[in-house]
């Protein structure tokens, strides 16, 4: 039997999320238990099905879901370390957050985290009240771009960083006016 292709398996993935799926974790552990532990299939089901069982405080649950994930070496949508900083975040586990941090600053170093993994992970500090690791974060896939070129930002990072340094009481910067243009420009697009 060949195994489906990983554009038909995260097309499955957001059916479950956005369609009428009532228990979302059991079809998710289901359809990641079709696949080899190690496949590509299997993590991607997994990074979803990781997130839900944390949303319902199933916390160890969670953590292997990730923890599998991440010794596959597979990442679908979010590095692996990402999902196990918010979890320790959200858990109160903040020493292990701390070594987790380290590490992915590591792979940010390295070129091994993409926009949207800052994006997450920036998200999460932000979440757990650390606005100015936050801000770190979201800043950095931005510090390349120069912030007049609108359509090079990553959105997500952009307006992250804006509310962060709202938080910090920070003033306005070429970013944060950036973040402000944008705005107004999808403001007047949906007027």
């Amino acid at each position: 039997m060949s195994q489906p292709h990983l554009d038909e398996i995260l097309d499955d993935i957001e059916a479950i999320e956005f369609g009428r799926t009532k228990d979302k974790v059991a079809v998710l552990q289901s359809r990641a238990q079709r696949h080899p532990v190690g496949s590509e299939a299997r993590s991607s089901y997994l990074t979803v099905l990781g997130d839900h069982l944390q949303m319902t405080g199933r916390y160890d649950e969670a953590r292997s879901a990730f923890e599998e994930v991440l010794e596959s070496g597979h990442r679908s949508f979010l590095h692996p370390l990402a999902s196990l900083l918010d979890l320790d975040l959200e858990t109160g586990q903040l020493e292990a957050a701390d070594r987790l941090l380290a590490d992915l600053l590591a792979l940010s170093r390295a070129g091994q985290l993409d926009a949207g993994d800052h994006h997450a992970i920036g998200e999460s500090l932000e979440i757990h009240g650390r606005e100015t690791t936050a801000q770190r974060w979201f800043t950095i896939p931005l510090r390349d771009v120069d912030p007049e070129d609108l359509d090079a930002l990553d959105i997500g990072c952009l307006h992250g960083r804006f509310r962060v340094r709202r938080v910090l009481d920070l003033p306005l910067d070429a970013y944060d006016r950036a973040s402000v243009e944008i705005k107004e420009i999808y403001a007047l697009e949906r007027d």
